[in-house]
């Protein structure tokens, strides 16, 4: 049996998860300086994920990213600090780098197009998280196609 700590402590957990996987989302879809529905639309459904339904609020979590997007539009370095910060809290959960990776890879290839300022957000998310690659998690399904 759980006693309410335990409870507690579990949704603060997700709710760090969660923000890092938005504010990861956020940063990718800002790299390449143009936020594509598609984007948003793949990071949406990445919440509808088994893993993840039960611990997000789906508006919450959709805030979080717009609030993400709109601090990198006024002052994208000190958005991209903000985001950095919120995924480097995320790096001790087992589960978290790959979550936040996954939701990453998924806003970067929404658009089949993988550009390098995306490929560089997504080694920044890494370093953030003291992952050393995205590639070694074994996260890539297919290939896209990479652009200048």
């Amino acid at each position: 049996m759980t006693d309410g700590a335990d409870t507690q402590e579990s949704g603060l957990e997700d709710e760090i998860l969660i923000e890092g996987i938005m504010a990861a989302g956020a940063l990718i879809a800002a790299a390449d300086e143009k936020v594509k529905i598609d984007e948003t639309l793949s990071l949406e459904g990445m919440l509808h994920a088994p893993e993840l339904l039960k611990r997000a609020d789906l508006d919450e979590a959709m805030q979080l990213y717009l609030s993400y997007l709109d601090r990198l539009s006024s002052d994208f370095e000190r958005g991209k600090e903000e985001a950095l910060d919120a995924i480097a809290l995320c790096r001790e959960d087992i589960e978290g780098p790959v979550l936040i990776l996954r939701g990453g890879l998924a806003v970067a290839q929404a658009d089949s197009e993988l550009s390098d300022r995306e490929v560089d957000m997504i080694e920044e998310i890494c370093q953030a998280m003291g992952v050393e690659g995205f590639d070694s998690l074994g996260l890539i399904g297919g290939t896209p196609t990479q652009s200048n």
